[in-house]
């Protein structure tokens, strides 16, 4: 699990309990365990109150095309190219406009890098399979009208193919695959 970033208000901490809580009621250990496969994200959702908080876990090879530290020129420009999409949480994710949602803040993790735009030590180059992780918050002015939620994760990165959704609302718990092109998220808030 990601832990928090400062940029982040203690109005998340309700959100991102309501994430591990649903998350771990849904046996998402189980769900994810340390399954690494190639192509394939996950996606953690979570509605509380005026708070949407998004958690991706990826394969970088999924989002990167190499999982090792940049060797060349051309890879460590390829980390900061997938650094600065990831960031941008408003671009890759659009809750639908009826929820009033307004992107406040994204935080990414991964071995690769020690911090934002930061190569990490070489130890993480002998790991044989590296992730990225990015948690995403949105405030909302009308959660209860929440339908949907649209990406840009295939459009933006071509080496994913299925997204598995996680989904914990007020309104309950569910599961949803996306495989591509399907753009849309099913809230059901």
């Amino acid at each position: 699990m990601i832990v928090p970033h400062k940029m982040f208000s203690a109005a998340a901490a309700p959100a991102a309990a309501l994430l591990i809580a649903g998350l771990a009621l849904a046996g998402s250990a189980q769900a994810h365990g340390d399954k690494h496969e190639h192509g394939v994200v996950h996606l953690d959702v979570a509605v509380e109150g005026a708070t949407l908080v998004l958690q991706l876990e990826s394969p970088l090879d999924s989002v990167l095309g190499f999982e090792h530290q940049p060797r060349t020129p051309e890879q460590r420009q390829a980390v900061e190219q997938m650094l600065k999409r990831l960031r941008d949480g408003a671009a890759l994710f659009s809750p639908n406009a009826q929820g009033g949602c307004r992107f406040e803040g994204a935080e990414i993790e991964s071995a690769l890098i020690a911090a934002p735009g930061t190569p990490a030590s070489d130890k993480s180059d002998k790991a044989e399979h590296l992730d990225v992780d990015a948690t995403y918050r949105f405030r909302c002015t009308a959660t209860p009208a929440l339908g949907q939620l649209t990406h840009q994760l295939f459009a933006t990165f071509p080496r994913i193919q299925r997204i598995e959704a996680q989904v914990a609302t007020p309104k309950g718990q569910h599961r949803q695959v996306l495989k591509r092109p399907t753009a849309t998220l099913s809230l059901g808030v």
